[in-house]
């Protein structure tokens, strides 16, 4: 009653605020694990689900070529990339590649970074990057 003011509570209401019983509904809020989902039985729904970046799944960017990439990209860093990247960037492309490498044998490496206005490539999905 008062704790909505900001006041304290009697014992009383402090007890009876304890004893009241949980809704069956709220616990059965969760759906449990075991029951399939049926709400994505459509082809059309799970596309809609997985990453898309101007209509190119993930798998369709990693396969194009440079070329085609930054044909899609805003006119911002299309113009970056005509310019050519800066040393700091360049070195952390070749870090991220070993990385990558280094990633289809087995490790897992977090590549350190300071840079923060690198651009994200397709092939830059998936590695660790602290």
């Amino acid at each position: 009653m008062n704790k909505e003011i900001g006041g304290k509570m009697s014992p009383n209401e402090e007890e009876n605020e304890e004893k009241q019983p949980i809704d069956e509904e709220e616990e059965s809020i969760e759906d449990s694990p075991d029951e399939p989902i049926e709400d994505l039985d459509t082809q059309k729904e799970l596309d809609r689900l997985r990453f898309h970046y101007r209509g190119f799944t993930l798998e369709e960017l990693k396969k194009m070529n440079m070329d085609q990439f930054i044909q899609l990209l805003p006119a911002r860093a299309r113009r970056s990339l005509r310019r050519g990247l800066p040393p700091r960037q360049k070195k952390l492309l070749e870090r991220l590649r070993r990385s990558y490498r280094a990633k289809k044998r087995g490790k897992d490496i977090v590549t350190r970074t300071h840079v923060r206005d690198m651009l994200i490539f397709p092939e830059m999905v998936g590695l660790k990057i602290g």
